[in-house]
């Protein structure tokens, strides 16, 4: 398979899932979000964490929707930091899932994706950098992180 028809595909799924995902939101304040107060619960099956986040400018943060999060933070552009509770995983033991959510982005050209100890968050913390294609940091990109 070519990468343009990977990159299709993957674009396909991530539009179909977040299109259900959005149906079911229920957004909380980017205030409470930064306080650790946790926003609607997500049905995330048998994942042990996971998090809908919509893309907004530094430091705001809109968590949509999550399970089994403690904290999270946006404290530079293209910087997220979740907590997870602390019972439920050790952060360096896992590798999380991060996929752009299409629907709560602005624009096309994006990446998200899981960072391991990049530096710009606790160590008791999961770190997504998000970019646009031209090697920028952005805050235009929201995304979903599951930890199974």
């Amino acid at each position: 398979m070519t990468v343009s028809k990977l990159q299709s595909c993957f674009l396909a799924i991530g539009a179909l899932v977040m299109t259900a995902h959005l149906a079911a939101a229920a957004p909380n304040g980017s205030a409470a979000a930064l306080a650790g107060v946790r926003a609607a619960t997500a049905n995330c099956g048998n994942a042990r964490v996971c998090a809908v986040i919509q893309a907004g400018d530094t430091p705001a943060l809109n968590i949509v929707r999550s399970k089994n999060v403690a904290a999270a933070s946006h404290p530079k552009t293209g910087v997220y930091c979740i907590k997870p509770v602390a019972t439920v995983v050790k952060v360096t033991n896992v590798v999380p899932i991060v996929t752009v959510d299409w629907v709560l982005s602005a624009q096309s050209d994006l990446l998200a994706f899981y960072a391991d100890n990049a530096g710009d968050c606790q160590s008791d913390r999961i770190e997504v950098l998000t970019y646009d294609l031209q090697q920028h940091r952005s805050d235009r990109v929201g995304f979903t992180l599951v930890v199974n």
